[in-house]
């Protein structure tokens, strides 16, 4: 019973503290969290008061052990970003150029993640695993382009092969591709 009123409390809660839609806004204002990157964002005044925010609620969030007592934390910080100036969660659409007010589901994700962000932050000991798997995607990458490039000089040798009339039937002992007509090296 009390799990059907915190839902629908919830539900309450959030239909009023922040519209479903995806409405338009002329502009940011000062109170504004801007949902996106960059040092637009970043430096924004409502996402530095936001951060303020986040980092005053990190450690009553990291203390939920329900998922119902993070939403309330959630709902807490979404309260207190609408406060008395009236904050919302904008994204801007780069076609139009044109700033919306993000659904309630992308400013709880929003927060979600700059909650979590903070409470690894406040734990030193994680930083350098996570230097340690940007360097390991790193090296990675760098294999995976390197085999991209190569299979893409493959493919444009193929192609122009296969325009000059060669086809191809498979590959020799040395699992080198070579067509019917033979290489131009003369091997089969």
């Amino acid at each position: 019973l009390r799990l059907k009123n915190l839902g629908k409390a919830y539900a309450q809660e959030m239909s009023t503290t922040m519209a479903n839609t995806d409405s338009s806004a002329t502009k940011p204002t000062d109170a504004d969290v801007i949902c996106g990157r960059g040092k637009e964002a970043f430096n924004h005044k409502g996402n530095r008061r936001f951060r303020e925010i986040i980092r005053a609620n990190t450690e009553e969030y990291q203390n939920t052990k329900t998922k119902s007592e993070k939403n309330t934390v959630l709902i807490a910080i979404i309260k207190q970003v609408r406060g008395e100036s009236g904050g919302r969660f904008l994204r801007k659409d780069f076609v139009t150029q044109e700033w919306h007010e993000v659904k309630r589901d992308e400013a709880r994700e929003k927060i979600g993640q700059s909650l979590r962000e903070a409470i690894s932050n406040m734990d030193p000991s994680r930083k350098p695993k996570r230097r340690k798997i940007r360097e390991k995607s790193s090296a990675q990458e760098v294999d995976l382009k390197k085999l991209i490039q190569y299979q893409e000089e493959i493919f444009v040798t193929l192609v122009k092969e296969q325009s000059e009339g060669k086809h191809f039937s498979g590959s020799d002992s040395d699992g080198d591709y070579c067509s019917e007509q033979g290489d131009s090296d003369g091997r089969y």
